[in-house]
This record gives C-alpha cells, sequence and structure tokens, in this order.
C-alpha cells in the first residue's frame, strides 16, 4: 500500500501568486513555468518572470526586484547591441534592428544573469535573445 501511495501521490500545486514588497504580487503561469509581474519602462511594459519548482527561487526572486531600477541601463544599451549584430549579419540586419525587450528571466544556478527575450518582425518560432548581468547586455543570439 505504501508503494501506491508513493506513486500516485498528489503531486504539489505551485503557488499561485506571491506578494513582493518591491515588485508586487507575481502570478503563476504554468505557460512560463514561472511568477510573472509586469513592470513599465516608460514607453512600453516588460514581463519579469521568476523560476521556481512550488515558489519562486529566493534568491532569483531576490535578484528580480533589483531589475526595475536596472531597467533604464539594460534599455540604454539594447541599441548598440543590436545595431553591433546588425552589423554583423547584414543579411537580417532591419529585422533585429527592429527587435524590442519583451521579458527578462530569472533563474538558477546563476541569478545573476538574467535572460533577455526580445520580440520583433522575425519568423514564427524564432526567439531572439542576450544575456544581462546587472551592468552589461551580451550574447544576442536566437533559436529558432
Amino acid at each position: 500500500m505504501k508503494i501506491f501511495r508513493t506513486l500516485f501521490k498528489p503531486k504539489r500545486m505551485p503557488v499561485q501568486d506571491v506578494r513582493h514588497p518591491s515588485l508586487g504580487t507575481l502570478m503563476f503561469s504554468a505557460d512560463a513555468e514561472a511568477w510573472q509581474v509586469s513592470v513599465a519602462t516608460g514607453t512600453s511594459t516588460v514581463i519579469l518572470s521568476v523560476v521556481g519548482e512550488y515558489e519562486p527561487e529566493p534568491a532569483a526572486l531576490a535578484r528580480a526586484a533589483n531589475l526595475p531600477a536596472e531597467l533604464p541601463a539594460l534599455l540604454a544599451q539594447l541599441p548598440r547591441l543590436l545595431e553591433d549584430s546588425a552589423a554583423r549579419i547584414p543579411e537580417i540586419a532591419s529585422d533585429i534592428r527592429a527587435l524590442t525587450l519583451d521579458e527578462i528571466v530569472v533563474s538558477g544556478p546563476d541569478v545573476n544573469k538574467a535572460m533577455v527575450w526580445l520580440s520583433g518582425p522575425h519568423a514564427p518560432g524564432d526567439e531572439w535573445h542576450c544575456v544581462w548581468d546587472g551592468q552589461r547586455l551580451t550574447d544576442l543570439g536566437f533559436d529558432g
């Protein structure tokens, strides 16, 4: 009987929302498998996603709390990163220049490097991303 309970034990469900003093309420997204909150950037909004198993990873949540203050620096660096990448790949330069900030994901094991997801007029299925370490935006690439 113990083996039956072990095999068919109900799976623990993730906490649906988490209240954070500076970020507000982060809601669990089953699609993203993360807790998310929208943050205004001045001209648009960006989604902050914090990964965890049943609740946001504490270190990732602490790191995410700093991201709203870092957004101006990140946004200031984005045009240069895109322009440098467009110059290296002229065949798709206009698509690269049109990319915009969409989501920032913080997860372990290195919570100091957040994955930045970009959106734009690229082919469906292509997902552009780069890395933000709190000071520098680097490594533009895509999964297609």
